[in-house]
């Protein structure tokens, strides 16, 4: 469901939907990596998972 998510709100672009899934498995910093197109889906990526971690509702699910 996590790989259904990031490609749903990471873009429509071939760039974004390969760097929507690349999040999950590229650590570190990105810088120079990839194209900036990549690279940014990657940040979003790791922003929606910051997000949606710490989201009250998700953490309520949890428990």
């Amino acid at each position: 469901m996590n790989y259904l998510a990031h490609l749903h709100l990471g873009g429509q672009r071939p760039e974004q939907l390969l760097g929507s899934l690349y999040g999950d498995f590229v650590k570190g910093r990105v810088d120079g990596q990839f194209t900036p197109s990549i690279e940014a889906a990657i940040q979003l990526h790791r922003r929606i998972d910051v997000f949606t971690d710490r989201h009250p509702l998700v953490d309520q699910a949890l428990s």
